[in-house]
């Protein structure tokens, strides 16, 4: 398991965990989610306690060990209810 620390206009916005599986979990840290004057880090991870959640390993593009790294957020998603 790998973790990185999330900068937005550099201050913390959160940690973003690497599984063994493959899969992918981002966490706002709890500092910049209480600060209303901070914005999400994208449209597709809304600022919310929730863990957001991605399994690479269903999308095939991403099988490979060269896939680009600036790709780990865009499948990342908020597990649904």
């Amino acid at each position: 398991m790998r973790t990185a620390k999330v900068y937005m206009n550099r201050i913390m916005a959160g940690v973003l965990t690497e599984n063994n599986d493959g899969s992918f979990i981002f966490r706002y840290d709890e500092d910049y989610l209480s600060n209303p004057n901070y914005s999400s880090i994208s449209l597709t991870l809304p600022k919310t306690q929730q863990e957001h959640y991605s399994d690479f390993e269903s999308h095939p593009c991403y099988k490979n060990k060269y896939r680009p790294k600036i790709a780990y957020f865009r499948n990342i998603r908020a597990p649904r209810a």
